[in-house]
């Protein structure tokens, strides 16, 4: 198969296709991530002619009208299945990314409680770092890299397990399912699984760590609030302790003028 003005058909290649039983001169595009193909009838015969540019912008179009995403090389572009994939990805990424930051300014509302200010009381003061409060995620260890080669054919397994088990970025794996389970069953290195995971899912979280990060966030709501209700009944205790020592200053004073 020839490739059709290499000069100026880069993303391109030159094919035929049966139309009406006779050959009609087309192009076929091929998906640099799955490498499916597909191949669509073009015709040079209008007033553009042979200008390889129009040629060239027609035939992008055609292929963008029915669902790919084309790009500046071969390699770049997208079939239908895949550019699908990408933008779920990117909506998973986006949503996870909303879920973290709204996390964040929940376990940022947590408050001291105020101290008593008379001498009589003594001070409240909060632990500086609560036992309850979430530790920072430690670092995580890069995938060690592996001298095999990644295939088509273990992309498209990999791909197909993964969507079995994963459910969207806000919930990762189904429970037990981890990048680790996921390349012991398909005997591949962990690097594969993460980076398919990675690119067309979302992050490696499973059920059961979004329910404990769920039900840590709740715990912190209820701790806000029982702040609130001691910080209220402190400031009561403190108008309460004011009047007795004004009460008790009184009684001394009318006690030496008997």
């Amino acid at each position: 198969m020839s490739t059709v003005n290499s000069s100026s058909y880069h993303a391109f290649t030159a094919c035929t296709v049966q139309i009406s039983g006779l050959p009609r001169r087309a192009v076929q595009a091929v998906c640099g991530y799955c490498h499916n193909s597909e191949k669509l009838p073009i015709n040079t015969s209008k007033s553009h002619g042979n200008d390889d540019d129009v040629v060239e912008r027609l035939v992008r179009e055609k292929f963008e009208n029915i669902g790919w995403l084309m790009g500046k090389t071969a390699s770049q572009h997208r079939c239908p299945s895949c550019f699908s994939a990408i933008k779920a990805s990117r909506k998973r990424k986006d949503l996870m990314a909303t879920t973290s930051t709204k996390a964040i300014e929940v376990s940022n509302k947590i408050v001291q409680i105020p101290p008593l200010t008379p001498a009589a009381a003594a001070p409240v003061k909060p632990s500086a770092q609560p036992p309850w409060a979430e530790k920072p995620a430690p670092a995580q260890t890069p995938l060690p890299e592996t001298d095999r080669k990644l295939t088509r054919d273990d992309r498209r397994i990999i791909f197909q397990k993964i969507d079995e088990v994963y459910g969207d970025g806000a919930t990762g794996y189904s429970a037990g399912w981890s990048d680790k389970r996921i390349a012991a069953d398909l005997g591949v290195p962990v690097i594969w699984v993460s980076n398919i995971r990675d690119e067309n899912f979302g992050p490696n979280i499973d059920e059961a760590m979004v329910a404990l990060i769920n039900e840590g966030k709740a715990m912190l709501t209820d701790i806000q609030s029982a702040l609130d209700a001691v910080a209220a009944a402190t400031k009561e205790l403190n108008a309460a302790v004011d009047r007795a020592v004004r009460i008790d200053s009184r009684l001394k004073e009318a006690t030496a003028s008997l």
